[in-house]
């Protein structure tokens, strides 16, 4: 198994019942594994060998994972109503991420009811409310209130990663979520390079990124298993 790496994920464990793992895959893989779990990997679209042994071994295609990224260069944007996020915003956020996303990994694989793919991401976006995870977090008000947040991690003193963006249904198409990835291009780091993914299903994103000046840096397929 040179090369190859496979990690437990207790947070991933506890939410879905079940003991989690994440594959990385190397020269070769497992012939097999023994146990009742969750396995998820992230591979390279051209990767046809490791991509053809994965599905023989009953890997499901789940998703296929688009990454764009945005070089240096100020997004000159109105920002009324966007601010950085304060803890009495936890309650609205997890809200939101447990609604807002139907197009996630956890949400197209069937074998994971939408319930448990909603906690999953509220649970995500609340943990940056515990200091788990996350550098900034990003919030916009409509009419005063708290509609849709910008999970962001700092990858590097001039790179930042989108981990986490959602509007509400009720105040998307008003260009909330553009107003937010300017605040974070002008507000988290001085001139950064912004990285993000989303799901090639998911045209709406595609265009918004593409609008922003983002641009296709690579393309994975994502794998569940279920033991």
């Amino acid at each position: 198994m040179a090369g190859t790496n496979i990690q437990k994920d207790p947070w991933l464990s506890e939410i879905l019942g079940k003991v989690a793992f994440h594959l990385e895959v190397g020269e070769k893989l497992p012939e097999s594994f023994q146990c009742e779990c969750f396995i998820d990997v992230k591979i390279d679209s051209g990767n046809v060998v490791a991509i053809n042994a994965l599905q023989e071994m009953g890997f499901l295609l789940t998703d296929t994972h688009i990454q764009l990224k945005r070089e240096p260069s100020p997004l000159l944007r109105s920002e009324t109503g966007v601010r950085l996020a304060v803890s009495s915003d936890e309650v609205a956020v997890r809200a939101i991420a447990g609604s807002a996303f139907t197009n996630s990994r956890f949400h197209l694989d069937p074998r994971i009811d939408n319930s448990v793919a909603n906690r999953i991401k509220s649970e995500w976006a609340g943990n940056f409310f515990k200091n788990t995870r996350g550098d900034w977090m990003v919030v916009v008000e409509d009419k005063g209130v708290v509609c849709g947040f910008l999970q962001l991690l700092k990858k590097s003193s001039t790179e930042i990663i989108i981990d986490l963006i959602a509007v509400h249904e009720d105040s998307q198409g008003k260009g909330f979520a553009a107003a937010m990835i300017a605040f974070a291009f002008n507000n988290c780091l001085i001139n950064p390079s912004i990285i993000v993914g989303t799901q090639v299903s998911n045209i709406r994103s595609l265009r918004l990124y593409e609008s922003l000046g983002f641009r296709v840096s690579s393309a994975k397929y994502v794998f569940h298993l279920h033991l």
